[in-house]
């Protein structure tokens, strides 16, 4: 249903064309005629994507800081519109949380750029795996995708309210567990990795839970998943006094959309320098709380 018999004379004129090319080393014109002939025995765009960085670093260090889609498409058809999309997918996973669509008319752009950004925040987390798709949709209504990319990102810092920040959303516990999976242990040893570039700071590991159940019930669970993994940071080899489990409950959404809650259950890595700095962390929870409490009365 896919082939257009019609067009096989001229792809099989253009196939003698590209062995011709072949003879004379005219590699690259040997791909473009060899995709102009797939194009006329095609019924519908024939779409690929590249995606680089392959590890994306969104920290404004000026190293793979952007995220590039680069589409390869040929169509005999006039395409109508594109939609793109970026999804938080742990490999294994069947299903993702989307973070950004575009959606426009016509051809898509050659490039498709992104800083990882939504409204001037961050939209990625630390230690993540992403997937990228772009589908087109011709004049005739035909639909194609690229299918799904892969990408990841590294471990990087962003600077808060609360202090320098390590997100990571990757490390997933069961339900109502504070168990630290054998899987995600491997994630927690690239955050300390990471960490032993920072040896003159303390770290406070922050846990995290979505709204689903009692807010205190929330907060002792999230405490315990911290807990966990600071257990593994000293397993590892970093010194227990240099560490601090915070559990913060429900009470710092990374999203409030129904569809995304698996965003906030996360853990968190706060780098403190000095007692400023500290001071400054506790102050920011102290009030936190506090604001929490008021919502809730």
């Amino acid at each position: 249903p896919y082939v257009n018999k019609q067009g096989l004379p001229k792809a099989k004129e253009l196939q003698k064309t590209a062995t011709g090319l072949f003879s004379e080393y005219e590699y690259r014109k040997v791909i473009e005629t060899v995709n102009e002939a797939l194009a006329y025995i095609s019924k519908v765009p024939i779409l690929t994507i590249k995606v680089t960085p392959e590890i994306f670093s969104p920290d404004n260090d000026g190293k793979n800081d952007v995220l590039e889609i680069v589409p390869d498409i040929f169509s005999i058809t006039k395409l109508d519109r594109w939609i793109a999309a970026v999804t938080k997918q742990e490999e294994g996973q069947k299903q993702g949380i989307e973070i950004i669509k575009w959606a426009e008319k016509g051809d898509p752009p050659k490039v498709i750029k992104w800083d990882g950004k939504i409204d001037g925040r961050l939209a990625v987390d630390s230690a993540s795996s992403y997937v990228a798709e772009l589908v087109v949709i011709d004049e005739k209504n035909a639909v194609e995708s690229s299918g799904k990319v892969r990408f990841k990102t590294d471990i990087f810092t962003e600077e808060t309210e609360r202090g320098l920040l390590i997100d990571v959303s990757s490390i997933i516990f069961d339900y109502n567990s504070d168990v630290l999976k054998p899987e995600y242990k491997p994630i927690v040893k690239m955050v300390y990795d990471f960490l032993l570039r920072y040896p003159e700071y303390s770290i406070i590991i922050e846990g995290h839970t979505d709204s689903s159940g009692p807010a205190q019930r929330n907060k002792a669970l999230s405490e315990k998943r911290a807990q966990s993994v600071t257990d593994y940071l000293v397993e590892l080899g970093m010194k227990k006094d240099s560490l601090e489990a915070y559990g913060l409950g429900e009470s710092l959404p990374k999203t409030m959309d129904k569809n995304k809650m698996g965003l906030n259950r996360r853990v968190a890595f706060i780098l403190i320098k000095n007692k400023d700095d500290m001071m400054k962390y506790k102050y920011f929870v102290k009030k936190l709380r506090f604001d929490r409490e008021v919502e809730m009365r």
